[in-house]
C-alpha cells in the first residue's frame, strides 16, 4: 500500500515538472514578520516559520484556508467532511486550541471557542495578501495559546491604479461561487475591498453549506512619518450538519484599527485596536463571544546591530451562553531584543508577563540564534522557549450538561525547542529545510468523558521531524514540497496514551508551471499515514493520498478561464469518524478584469 502511495507522489511530482507553473518570486527577499513582530529578512531568523503569498493561494486556487496550508511542514490543517464542516488545524502535535490565530494581529481565539472553530471552518482566502505560520512556543510576544505557534493571516492592501475583479464559478455538489472585488490607490489613500457568496450541498443529505464573506482595508498615508490603517473582516454561514441533523448558524466581525508612527531613524512605535466578535447559533443554543484588545508597540535602534522592542497589551474577553456570562482580563509587558552580535550571527531574546484576571501571573521566555555560512549559502538555527494557555471562560464555567466548567483549572504551561537548518541553492531558487523539534506540556487541559467535566492531566509529549523543499525553477516553475513525522501522547501517572487524530507521518506537494505565458498547469498532493481514532477507543485508521490538479488560461488582461479537480484520485476516506470527506469534484468558472 505504502509503495503505491510513493508511486502516486512520484508522479504527481512529474506533473508538477513538466506541465505546472509558479509566478515570478524573489527568494532572496523573503520578510517575515510574525516570527519578530516586525519586517525580517529570513536569512537572519531563528526560528522555524513558513509564508505563504496571495500570488501563491490564487495560482493553486485553494479557496479555504486547509487548503492553502496543506503543504506547510509541521502543520496539520484538515476537514472533517464537504465544505463548511468543522476543520482541524494542528501544530506539531498540539490541538487546534493549543495555536494562536491572527487576523490583521487581532486574535480570534475566544472564551467560548478556544479553537477558534467559529472562524476557521469557513474560513476562506478570500482577500488574504499572505498567510504566515510561526512553529514553536510563541507566548513570549502574544501570550496564551501559542504553545504549537502562531498562524497569522493579513489582508490585501491596495496598490496601482484601481481594478474591479469579477469571479464566477460552478461546480459538482451544486457548487456556486461569486465574488466582486476592487483595489488601489487614489492619492495618498489605498484601498482593498471583497465580497464573495459560497453555496454548496456537500455529498450527503442535509448537509448544504451557505457562506457570505467580506473583507475591507483601508491605507492612509498622513505624512512620511505617520500612517493609518483599518481592516474589516467578517462572515455569515449556515451549516447543516448531517451527522446530528442540526442547522448551524455562525456569524463573525473582526475591527482593527493600526497607526504607525516614525519618531525619528532610530525610533517607531505602532499601535493597535481590535475586536472581534463571533456567534454560533445551534438551536436551541445560542454562544456569543468577543475580544477587544489594545497594544502599543515600540522598536528602537540601539545600534546598527541591535534593535530592541517593547509592548504593552491589554484584553478584554467575554462569554455568554443563555445560561451564564462571564468576563474576563489580562494585561501584559514584552520586551525583545534582536543582536546580530557578529557578522551572520543572529541572536535574539525575550521575556513576558502576564496578569490574568482568573489564571493569575505568569511569565514566559524564549531565545533563539541563527547563524548564516555565506560561503555556502547555509542557515543553522535553534530556538527554545516556554508557552502557556490561560483556561478560557467555557473551560472554567461552562453549566452544560455534557460540559461541566472547572473554575479550578491551571493554565497549561509548555517548555519547547528545535534545531535545524536552511540550505540555500542555485541563487536561492532552491531552498531544503530540516528541522527536529520537541515541546513538553504539563497541567493539559482535556475533557474528561466520564464526569463531563474539564480536568488538567498531567502532560504530554510532542516530538518529530520538519522537511520542506521548496523551489523555483526557470522562470515560471514553483513547487513546495514536505514531509512530517510526529510523535504525540498523553502521558498520566499509569500510562502512556497516544494522541488521536495526529497523523504520524504526513506528506504535502503542490507544483505548478506556466506555458507561453497565458496558461497555468498545476497539482497538488497529500498522504497522511499512522493515524489512530481519537473519537472511538483510538484504534486505527486507514491511511489515505489524495491529489487534485487545477489549471487557469488567461486570453488576456481581462479575462480567464480557471478549473481544478478536487480529489482526483477519488479517494473515500473518513478524516474523523463518521464524516467521509467530498469524492472526486469537478469545479470551472470565469474571471473578469476592469
Amino acid at each position: 500500500m505504502k509503495k503505491n502511495y510513493i508511486a502516486a507522489l512520484a508522479a504527481c511530482i512529474h506533473l508538477g515538472a513538466t506541465c505546472a507553473r509558479a509566478q515570478e518570486s524573489n527568494l532572496n527577499d523573503d520578510v517575515v514578520v510574525v516570527v519578530t513582530k516586525r519586517a525580517k529578512p529570513g536569512s537572519m531568523v531563528g526560528s522555524a516559520y513558513s509564508r505563504i503569498d496571495e500570488a501563491e493561494i490564487q495560482r493553486s486556487q485553494s479557496v479555504s484556508l486547509t487548503q492553502a496550508l496543506s503543504t506547510v511542514p509541521g502543520v496539520l490543517a484538515v476537514d472533517a467532511g464537504g465544505r463548511g464542516s468543522y476543520s482541524q488545524f494542528s501544530i506539531r502535535g498540539n490541538t487546534q486550541a493549543q495555536t494562536l490565530y491572527l487576523v490583521d494581529g487581532i486574535r480570534v481565539n475566544t472564551g467560548m471557542s478556544q479553537d477558534a472553530k467559529t472562524f476557521l471552518s469557513p474560513a476562506s482566502t478570500m482577500g488574504i495578501a499572505n498567510i504566515e505560520v510561526a512553529r514553536g512556543p510563541q507566548s513570549t510576544l502574544y501570550g496564551s495559546d501559542g504553545i504549537g505557534g502562531v498562524i497569522s493571516m493579513e489582508s490585501t492592501k491596495g496598490k496601482g491604479k484601481p481594478t474591479i475583479t469579477i469571479d464566477g464559478e460552478i461546480g459538482s455538489f451544486t457548487s456556486f461561487r461569486e465574488a466582486i472585488s476592487s483595489r488601489g490607490e487614489i492619492n495618498q489613500l489605498a484601498y482593498s475591498v471583497s465580497y464573495q457568496k459560497e453555496d454548496t450541498a456537500n455529498n450527503r443529505p442535509h448537509n448544504d453549506f451557505s457562506n457570505n464573506g467580506y473583507a475591507l482595508r483601508l491605507d492612509y498615508d498622513i505624512n512620511n512619518d505617520l500612517s493609518l490603517r483599518l481592516n474589516y473582516r467578517g462572515h455569515s454561514s449556515e451549516y447543516q450538519n448531517p451527522t446530528y441533523l442540526g442547522l448551524e448558524q455562525v456569524e463573525s466581525n473582526l475591527v482593527s484599527l493600526i497607526a504607525d508612527l516614525r519618531i525619528n531613524d532610530q525610533w517607531s512605535q505602532k499601535l493597535t485596536l481590535g475586536s472581534y466578535f463571533d456567534r454560533y447559533n445551534w438551536v436551541p443554543s445560542v454562544e456569543e463571544s468577543a475580544n477587544y484588545s489594545i497594544e502599543w508597540m515600540n522598536c528602537v535602534q540601539i545600534h546598527r546591530n541591535n534593535v530592541l522592542t517593547s509592548g504593552v497589551e491589554f484584553n478584554y474577553q467575554t462569554a455568554e451562553t443563555s445560561q451564564s456570562n462571564n468576563y474576563t482580563t489580562n494585561w501584559a509587558l514584552y520586551l525583545q531584543d534582536e543582536w546580530e552580535l557578529i557578522k551572520n550571527l543572529n541572536i535574539t531574546s525575550g521575556l513576558r508577563y502576564d496578569n490574568y484576571k482568573l489564571a493569575g501571573d505568569i511569565w514566559t521566555y524564549r531565545f533563539t540564534g541563527a547563524y548564516l555560512f555565506a560561503k555556502s549559502d547555509t542557515k543553522i538555527r535553534a530556538s527554545y522557549g516556554t508557552a502557556f494557555q490561560a483556561p478560557n471562560l467555557r473551560k472554567l464555567y461552562s453549566l452544560a450538561p455534557y460540559e461541566i466548567g472547572n473554575p479550578n483549572l491551571k493554565p497549561e504551561t509548555s517548555r519547547g525547542w528545535d534545531a535545524g537548518f536552511d540550505q540555500y541553492l542555485i541563487k536561492r531558487k532552491l531552498i531544503f529545510s530540516a528541522t527536529y523539534f520537541r515541546n513538553d506540556i504539563r497541567n493539559l487541559m482535556d475533557y474528561d468523558s466520564t464526569t463531563s467535566a474539564y480536568v488538567n492531566r498531567i502532560k504530554a509529549k510532542n516530538s518529530g521531524v520538519e522537511l520542506a523543499l521548496n523551489s523555483t525553477f526557470f522562470k515560471d516553475w514553483k513547487s513546495r514540497l514536505s514531509y512530517t513525522y510526529t510523535n504525540s501522547t498523553y502521558e498520566s501517572s499509569n500510562e502512556s496514551i497516544r494522541r488521536g487524530g495526529i497523523p504520524r507521518q504526513q506528506f504535502g506537494l503542490d507544483s505548478s508551471y506556466c506555458l507561453f505565458k497565458k496558461w497555468t498547469i498545476g497539482c497538488g498532493a497529500t498522504i497522511l499515514l499512522d493515524r489512530e481514532d481519537r473519537f472511538t477507543t483510538y484504534t486505527d485508521v486507514e491511511d489515505y493520498f489524495t491529489a487534485r490538479v487545477y489549471s487557469r488560461y488567461e486570453h488576456n488582461d481581462h479575462f480567464a478561464i480557471f478549473g481544478r479537480v478536487e480529489n482526483v484520485t477519488n479517494t473515500n476516506y473518513q478524516y474523523f469518524g463518521g464524516e467521509p470527506a467530498l469524492p472526486i469534484g469537478f469545479y470551472g468558472g470565469v474571471e473578469l478584469k476592469f
